[in-house]
């Protein structure tokens, strides 16, 4: 029950209907145990159906109604019975007698009520103590404390189930891809194979993440909690603010786990930190992309294939296949491409590192060379070694550098930090159209068609 996550109102619908005296007396003591809740004040609202004397005396407020419906009585409990003897009775001998339940002497009078009485409400006693006016550190501080903590509670504690399925299921992930590619790093050592790695890592990992995001805003759009919340209690920036930082614990620890096998299996020559942190700002961008889809479509399993087409299609117009030059004209689309800037970065770094590592290797197999031609007595062959065999993988990296045309200025970690930008702005835009917080700059910008139409119109903005 959601209502269990944020108890404001309780709603019951005669709850006492068909148990016994001791039950009921177990579901008042409850229900005052939630009434006042550690969490805050819960205000319980039920309607029912002749309760006993002692039932009747644990109600604060009551309501009583004509039999043709009609509001009678409105007021405290204790009250209730003077007020409709007097308001009901102008004779005192005409009123019923006193029964040993005061609700039953109450239902009895008003089988003597007129359809409709205007004075129903009692009149209560006016406070002379002033409200306290909270401060400005504190109205910016407690709603973004109250939303932040909430969504902590849900996140990791009520949905530990959900949250380690998605932790397993990017663990399995890097295990799968590590071990479709193990024997091609570490046996043959096959560059032409870094690019098809680095596509599946984009393709699994993106769709991924952007399913798993939608978590964040997803479950208070879907059941419209996030709207019935803004009328009057936080601001959509505090909102979307506070369960940024939460969703900050996910952009490190996914990406985390789904190297801890990957790296193993394939045995890339980067360090891990820079692996690491190229994914980070996979991260970044697809669970942008998977909160703004979750923003915008009411309906999950809408988001859900939203997130799934663009990472796909964002794949897809990486430049792999196509490539960037067969693209023509367009092929300024692979700058939008998350996937492509990912590639880019990976494969510059990763090649960087394998012509680093052939010279060491080179003059590692060419002093080999050297004393075995010393021991045949060919110092004229050794000599010449060292320079036929320098930078094995310069011929490899430059043929895959102009096939996927790594080798253009695409400025990938500035893209990459906008589009994780531009997500979020956009999915902080939609959050504030879907509330409904109310204020002066609200009012205005909600209103600004009609307001510049009243005015090129000569027109009155209201009508009398």
């Amino acid at each position: 029950m959601e209502i269990a996550a944020c108890p404001k109102v309780l709603l019951l619908d005669e709850p006492t209907s068909g148990l016994d005296t001791v039950a009921c007396d177990d579901l008042f003591d409850l229900l005052q145990l939630i009434k006042h809740s550690a969490a805050g004040p819960v205000t319980i609202i039920m309607v029912i159906h002749q309760p006993s004397q002692e039932l009747y005396e644990k109600i604060d407020d009551i309501f009583f109604l004509t039999p043709l419906c009609c509001l009678a009585y409105q007021g405290p409990r204790e009250q209730a019975k003077e007020y409709l003897e007097k308001i009901i009775f102008s004779d005192s001998q005409q009123r019923p007698p006193p029964r040993h339940n005061d609700c039953d002497t109450c239902f009895i009078m008003l089988t003597k009520a007129q359809n409709h009485i205007d004075n129903y409400s009692v009149e209560r006693k006016k406070s002379k103590q002033t409200l306290a006016i909270i401060s400005c550190n504190k109205r910016a501080w407690l709603p973004f404390y109250y939303v932040m903590s909430r969504s902590v509670l849900q996140n990791y504690i009520r949905s530990a189930i959900a949250e380690a399925t998605y932790l397993f299921s990017y663990f399995l992930l890097g295990a799968c891809l590590g071990y479709l590619f193990e024997n091609k790093q570490q046996g043959t050592c096959d560059i032409q194979v870094l690019p098809t790695i680095y596509f599946l890592i984009t393709l699994a990992f993106g769709i991924l993440t952007c399913i798993s995001s939608q978590r964040l805003f997803g479950i208070e759009i879907t059941d419209r909690t996030y709207e019935r919340e803004s009328r009057s209690y936080f601001h959509p920036f505090q909102y979307w603010l506070a369960k940024s930082l939460v969703d900050t614990f996910r952009l490190i620890l996914y990406p985390l786990l789904f190297l801890s096998m990957l790296y193993i299996a394939i045995v890339p020559r980067g360090p891990f930190s820079y692996y690491l942190s190229v994914m980070i700002l996979l991260s970044f961008v697809c669970s942008g992309i998977g909160q703004l889809t979750s923003v915008i479509f009411n309906r999950t399993e809408f988001a859900y294939l939203a997130g799934t087409i663009i990472a796909l299609v964002s794949c897809l117009l990486s430049g792999f296949s196509p490539t960037k030059s067969e693209l023509g004209h367009g092929s300024f689309i692979v700058t939008l491409s998350f996937s492509r800037h990912i590639q880019n970065l990976l494969f510059r770094h990763e090649t960087t590192q394998y012509l680093k590592g052939g010279t060491n290797s080179t003059e590692f197999f060419s002093h080999q060379i050297q004393d075995l031609l010393f021991r045949h007595e060919a110092t004229f062959y050794a000599n010449k070694a060292p320079n036929s065999t320098q930078h094995l993988w310069s011929t490899s990296v430059d043929g895959l550098r102009t096939y996927y045309s790594f080798s253009d200025s695409e400025n990938p970690y500035f893209w990459l930090i906008f589009m994780g930008l531009i997500f979020r702005a956009l999915t902080f835009l939609f959050l504030y159209g879907k509330s409904e917080y109310r204020s002066q700059a609200r009012y205005s910008m909600t209103h600004i068609r009609r307001t510049l139409k009243c005015l090129f119109s000569c027109e009155p903005c209201r009508k009398d």
